[in-house]
């Protein structure tokens, strides 16, 4: 790849492979802090900088090692500071609790007049094994789904319903291993599995290769209007060199490949009202040695061919981009990115594009950027109403070690910063917009069973 590309995602394989040193331990005194210990490793052993975490009863101290970074930093708080006014979810609907575990990553969609939530169970505390098949999949009005026949991980779940009542799930795998083990360190082969009428089809699979990068996220699947799917990967064939991203479509006769003529890390991919297909992504810029610019490709023939880079941003603005994230609602394209981690903490940016029945007008609006937030954010999702009006959900763990979610809500060239809770352990954020429907999920703590719970909340909003 040319330039310099910070990914350690993608020179990773998406999710992190490395654990904690074995002298770190959770004391299972008071049930609440243990609770809050499990929920952190658990963030902590998936973000893109692996930590050595240190448990205290009053305060935690958290080590970060960062990638091509020698010192270290390190930070002690009292975590008994008062919180800033919360939101009401008093009438949140609890979801079934997983088994041995804690949701990481949920993604969801409309079926059935209910919501399909797909999303890992991932286990708790540190020096645990995952075990295979580790899919939670519910629906919120029936409960508990059968998983796909086969002995996978489902690492990374992406849910879609399509028209005729099928349920789509998009996931990676990593290579082949004979027994329960740590979180793969490298992923090399994306899946696809249809359930409809019942029953599950027998899961194919879409692309392979020496390593690949896949997040359900962003996405990088999506649906046009004749019910075709389309996904683009990054595989790279041979090691962590000769990267090629790639587009596939799923036609009558399988999947469809074609190359897109770059090599890009964190895709995203969006289809507008017209059928033109707008894929999001970073790459180096060799010229000027910053790493992490924000791209975009189009194709207009269903991806059988794809058009030049585009730059996002500004010639002057090269600073990097992370988990990019796009979203079409009405006549604009939404991009939002988290920036690097600093002292000061992380800075997440939105900007939108206007989109006509042929493809992008105009240019990229100026970036939209939130006042940084302190803590290591582990992921930010975000929705955008009929109105424009945009919500954010940022996942991070504090200086305290506390695992807890930050709302953040756009209205204009206003941005406001909220919890979402107040004393309460929350992690694995989603906001997913269907119609006029909005949906919030995340894990928060049960008391009543001193347990991690996942729950859901529906919002109605304007078209």
């Amino acid at each position: 790849m040319d330039g310099h590309l910070i990914d350690p995602d993608l020179q990773g394989g998406g999710g992190l492979g490395t654990e904690a040193p074995p002298m770190v331990r959770h004391a299972s005194r008071c049930p609440r802090r243990r609770l809050a210990c499990d929920a952190a490793s658990a963030i902590q052993r998936t973000m893109h900088h692996p930590a050595a975490v240190t448990r205290l009863c009053g305060a935690f101290t958290i080590v970060l090692y960062i990638f091509g970074v020698t010192a270290c930093t390190t930070r002690v708080h009292n975590t008994n500071a008062p919180l800033p006014q919360a939101l009401d979810f008093s009438s949140a609907i609890p979801l079934p609790i997983p088994n041995n575990g804690q949701l990481r990553w949920p993604t969801a969609d409309r079926l059935d007049n209910g919501w399909v939530i797909a999303a890992n169970v991932f286990p708790n505390g540190w020096n645990t094994r995952i075990g295979h098949r580790s899919l939670y999949l519910v629906h919120s009005r029936t409960g508990v789904l059968p998983l796909p026949d086969g002995d996978f991980l489902f690492a990374y779940p992406l849910v879609r319903a399509t028209p005729d009542g099928a349920l789509h799930l998009f996931w990676a795998e990593g290579p082949a291993s004979p027994r329960a083990s740590g979180w793969p360190y490298r992923f090399t082969a994306v899946w696809h599995a249809v359930f409809a009428r019942g029953r599950w089809a027998a899961p194919e699979r879409v692309i392979s290769g020496k390593w690949l990068h896949w997040d359900s996220l962003s996405p990088q699947a999506v649906l046009d209007d004749s019910g075709r799917f389309h996904v683009v990967v990054t595989v790279a064939d041979t090691g962590y060199s000769g990267e090629h991203t790639y587009h596939l479509m799923r036609g009558d006769a399988g999947w469809q490949r074609q190359d897109t003529g770059i090599a890009g890390g964190y895709l995203a991919l969006a289809i507008l009202p017209g059928g033109r297909l707008v894929m999001v992504f970073v790459m180096g810029e060799q010229s000027s040695q910053a790493p992490n610019q924000l791209y975009t490709q189009s194709s207009g023939d269903l991806g059988r061919s794809w058009g030049p880079p585009v730059r996002v941003l500004a010639p002057a603005d090269t600073s990097a981009a992370h988990f990019a994230k796009v979203r079409v609602v009405g006549d604009s394209i939404y991009l939002g990115w988290v920036g690097t981690e600093s002292r000061d903490g992380t800075v997440w940016s939105l900007t939108r594009r206007r989109v006509q029945r042929d493809g992008l007008a105009d240019t990229w609006a100026v970036p939209v950027r939130s006042p940084a937030i302190l803590g290591a954010l582990a992921n930010v999702t975000f929705a955008v109403s009929g109105c424009g009006d945009i919500t954010a959900l940022a996942e991070l763990l504090t200086p305290q070690m506390a695992p807890v979610v930050r709302e953040i809500q756009l209205r204009g060239q206003s941005v406001t910063i909220r919890n979402t809770f107040v004393d309460s352990i929350e992690m694995a954020p989603l906001i997913e917009r269907v119609g006029d429907r909005i949906l919030r999920v995340w894990t928060g703590l049960n008391a009543t069973k001193d347990s991690l719970q996942p729950f859901l909340r529906e919002f109605a909003v304007c078209k």
